[in-house]
């Protein structure tokens, strides 16, 4: 695990375009410090993760492995969730069917996913999905 997080550490330090030295600067620890996080062999602090996060690094991805999600993708993710719901609805509606509002989630939540995967668009795949319901 701490090889992974140095890796992780390293890439956003990277992606930030700093060296070791100016980040370490930055987070007020010792080059040979940074440099150990980075190779694996010591495990950065909070205190030093909570600083290098004021600048701009993703510490859920270097602890976690995960992105922490922008405001720009949330946004598009909640668009894509709104032409789910909203799709299923019209094809419900053109069919004359109703769903029970568990079964419905559910159906929107396979829908949304679909289409954030890049497997169609949320009209199509919905009036499909009535259809075979």
């Amino acid at each position: 695990m701490k090889l992974e997080i140095g890796s992780r550490l390293r890439e956003e330090r990277e992606r930030l375009g700093l060296s070791q030295a100016q980040l370490a600067k930055i987070a007020g620890t010792a080059t040979r410090t940074q440099v150990a996080w980075e190779q694996g062999e010591q495990t950065p602090n909070a205190v030093y993760l909570a600083v290098v996060s004021q600048h701009g690094m993703d510490v859920q991805y270097v602890v976690t492995g995960q992105r922490t999600l922008g405001l720009e993708q949330i946004q598009k993710d909640v668009l894509l969730a709104f032409d789910a719901f909203q799709a299923l609805d019209e094809a419900l509606a053109a069919a004359k069917k109703v769903m029970p509002a568990d079964k419905k989630r559910l159906a929107a939540e396979a829908l949304y996913q679909a289409v954030k995967s890049g497997d169609g668009q949320a009209a199509p795949l919905a009036k499909l999905l009535i259809k075979a319901a």
